[in-house]
């Protein structure tokens, strides 16, 4: 799934300028969208660290802590990888 995102991403590489969202400059309606959207993928990496959890595949640990940092992580990747000018 890494691998089919960054292949994506440098396919259209000239979109990727526009991954540096500026929220605070965005109209309200687009901010609940993309909040919308950070919050679906945040719940997903919980529920699945969750998973993790009760398979026994990860100790015990703050799911959505982790969940949050690991979205900031994949965020910074690509902004380094494909946005900056």
């Amino acid at each position: 799934m890494i691998e089919a995102t960054f292949r994506n991403a440098r396919k259209n590489l000239r979109f990727m300028t526009s991954f540096q969202v500026r929220w605070r400059d965005s109209p309200p309606a687009e901010v609940a969208r993309l909040q919308g959207a950070q919050d679906e993928v945040l719940g997903s990496l919980n529920a699945y660290f969750q998973g993790l959890i009760a398979q026994g595949q990860l100790p015990p640990l703050d799911t959505a802590e982790c969940a949050e940092l690991l979205n900031h992580l994949v965020s910074a990747t690509f902004q380094q990888c494909f946005a900056i000018e």
